[in-house]
């Protein structure tokens, strides 16, 4: 089998590229950049760097390929417009390409920031009617709409929607909690931690990915998400013991937290977005049924297998990225100058540790 994966050298592009190397087929990557850790791929693929916007132009790319699996996007924190163009103009110019090269499977990385910031009680299934609030949310929102145009053509396209997936190679809000944790800082969390929330292993999702790119499935969408999870306070609370770096939990009240978050998030002093605090304690969960039907969904990872994992490897590799500071999730840490002033503060003061 030949698989074309789009954003293959983002995190989970590097995952999905291995799981299908592993699995003996053969892969050709689409990316504007390098990967940036297990740099040892590069030679085991063919790598095009190109921009996804630019994709029509290289159609010949697409010849002989029996799966496409489309993971470039723009993130969260990219500029509204930028989202726009990468996010729908990216994606509507690569299913064009599937539509002509008679592509015979296309798999969509969507997300469930589309169901909004889950005020209804969980699980969630897939037929939720969706309810993205941030630029991000709302373009993949409307990709998935977009391919009811492509299937009514003869695409047999299919969406992925997973929760927050972690693991080795995860910067961004993960990159935070990991240096909190690493330093021994007293890590905050929002509300008491009683609420439950769903992550999963990168490496079950890359899985995942691969048995809807081979199992006889046509148009459909799945939740992924991992089958086993605690409260915000259980899961992180057993990082912090695995970590064993005198780190604590700091429970901070909801309303004020999330008040001071929407502030400096609105000044831009901050990376995290909404989505990433108004869920934080929520009950977060969907529902992953189907695809235990469909797919034989059975992740190996819990959220707390997942949590060690992206914890171990980020203390082992973080020095290497010293120095790669900036926006985005591609092998750079977040600048979190506000949020790093507020862990010395606390670190100074010890906390209140529970």
């Amino acid at each position: 089998m030949k698989v074309l994966v789009t954003g293959a050298t983002g995190f989970l592009g590097t995952h999905i590229v291995k799981r299908f190397l592993e699995k003996g087929c053969a892969v050709v990557g689409l990316d504007k950049d390098d990967f940036y850790f297990w740099e040892r791929l590069a030679g085991e693929i063919t790598l095009h760097k190109l921009d996804v916007r630019n994709i029509l132009s290289h159609a010949p790319l697409f010849r002989g390929i029996d799966v496409v699996v489309h993971c470039a996007a723009a993130l969260h924190d990219s500029p509204p417009e930028e989202i726009r163009s990468v996010n729908l103009g990216g994606t509507r110019a690569v299913l064009d390409l599937c539509l002509k090269n008679e592509i015979p499977r296309f798999l969509f990385c969507s997300s469930t920031v589309v169901y909004g910031y889950f005020e209804f009680h969980p699980p969630v299934p897939e037929d939720t009617p969706l309810a993205p609030e941030h630029p991000y949310a709302v373009s993949k929102a409307e990709c998935e709409g977009m391919l009811e145009e492509y299937r009514a053509k003869g695409l047999n396209a299919s969406v992925f929607r997973p929760k927050s997936f972690i693991g080795a190679g995860r910067f961004g809000v993960f990159q935070l909690l990991c240096d909190w944790i690493s330093d021994g800082a007293p890590v905050p969390i929002i509300g008491n931690g009683g609420n439950r929330y769903q992550l999963m292993g990168v490496s079950d999702l890359a899985e995942g990915v691969y048995r809807m790119a081979t199992m006889p499935v046509e148009n459909v969408t799945l939740n992924l998400g991992a089958e086993r999870f605690g409260t915000v306070r259980e899961d992180l609370g057993d990082l912090v013991a695995h970590a064993d770096t005198g780190s604590r939990l700091l429970c901070l009240p909801a309303a004020p937290t999330k008040l001071f978050l929407t502030l400096v998030e609105k000044v831009g002093l901050t990376q995290m977005w909404a989505w990433h605090y108004k869920t934080a304690d929520r009950d977060c969960y969907v529902d992953t049924s189907r695809a235990r039907a469909l797919i034989g969904w059975n992740p190996a990872q819990s959220n707390l297998d997942a949590l060690k994992e992206t914890y171990d490897w980020y203390v082992a590799n973080v020095k290497k990225f010293r120095g790669r500071v900036g926006l985005g999730h591609h092998g750079v840490l977040w600048r979190e100058r506000l949020l790093s002033t507020v862990k010395n503060v606390l670190s100074r003061r010890g906390g209140r540790g529970r």
